[in-house]
């Protein structure tokens, strides 16, 4: 007789894996939800809570801003942790000219809604306005790590923040998410190429223009490029090489000619850098 196999209660591998994934979620979210500040709301303080924010925007709408501010002041009395009621509340203290009260506001704000992308978003903002460097930095970071599917922005952000700092080695990680989010692009990779070439990093610097010769073939400013690293780590022929393969192509290409008479220059090739720079001046008269 056949005898079947009794059935397996155990998951496959890429199933356990995500069900392991949505289990820690899980964990997560509550653990997040037990430590937020809240306070539970009768249904007639809801109600109440809610007729006086919307009457306090309808106040803002009238431009009756001392109102309005006084209407969310007394929100917070019904519900001392309403994030909406924050959130609006800092931009009045911005108004006034008091950005510290503003943050604790929109502190209090991403406290109390922890995964409200716009909030911890306008807390990083004011943050890095105010010169609180640092905060910021860790906002932005978080919100790559909780916003995986909206961290293009929080990246540019951590860009500027670490290229402020001249913090390469933090730079070139953010450009590989960034890379990894939205697949290989020039500028992505020419923003690298100029990184590691500060480092003085030969090795990922080459990398980075030999990748984009293999990448666009078709286009000879990367060989240029190219050339003008050999020439930079002192290859001259390999940069000379390259320089006359983009001139045989096409011999009115202006930044192989350009780099060429720079060749010259540097190599000491007088009599020809002198041609050049006629032959460029003559271009230049000849123009309308």
């Amino acid at each position: 007789p056949i005898t079947l196999p009794a059935a397996s209660s155990s998951l496959p591998p890429k199933e356990k894996k995500r069900s392991s994934k949505k289990v820690k979620k899980t964990k997560k979210r509550k653990a997040e939800e037990a430590t937020r500040p809240m306070v539970q709301l009768t249904p007639e303080e809801q109600q109440r809570y809610d007729y006086f924010l919307l009457e306090a925007v309808r106040q803002e709408f009238l431009k009756h801003y001392d109102v309005t501010f006084a209407l969310l002041q007394h929100c917070l009395s019904i519900n001392p942790y309403a994030a909406s009621a924050h959130h609006r509340l800092s931009q009045y203290y911005l108004y006034l000219k008091q950005p510290k009260q503003a943050i604790a506001c929109l502190q209090k704000a991403v406290e109390a809604e922890p995964n409200e992308y716009w909030y911890i978003q306008a807390l990083a903002n004011l943050c890095l306005e105010q010169g609180e460097t640092e905060q910021a930095q860790q906002l932005y970071e978080e919100m790559t790590r909780r916003f995986p599917n909206r961290s293009q922005e929080p990246l540019y952000c951590l860009l500027d923040i670490y290229g402020r700092s001249n913090d390469y080695a933090k730079l070139i990680d953010v450009l590989n998410r960034m890379e990894a989010q939205s697949g290989k692009s020039e500028r992505i990779s020419m923003e690298k190429y100029r990184i590691y070439l500060q480092m003085n990093d030969d090795t990922n610097a080459q990398r980075e223009i030999l990748s984009l010769v293999h990448e666009y073939p078709a286009e000879p400013r990367y060989r240029v490029l190219l050339g003008d690293y050999n020439l930079l780590k002192g290859h001259n022929d390999e940069a000379y090489r390259l320089y006359r393969e983009v001139l045989a192509e096409d011999p009115s290409n202006a930044q192989a000619r350009y780099a060429l008479a720079t060749y010259y220059e540097q190599t000491g090739d007088k009599a020809h850098y002198a041609q050049r720079s006629e032959e460029h001046t003559s271009e230049l008269q000849s123009l309308p």
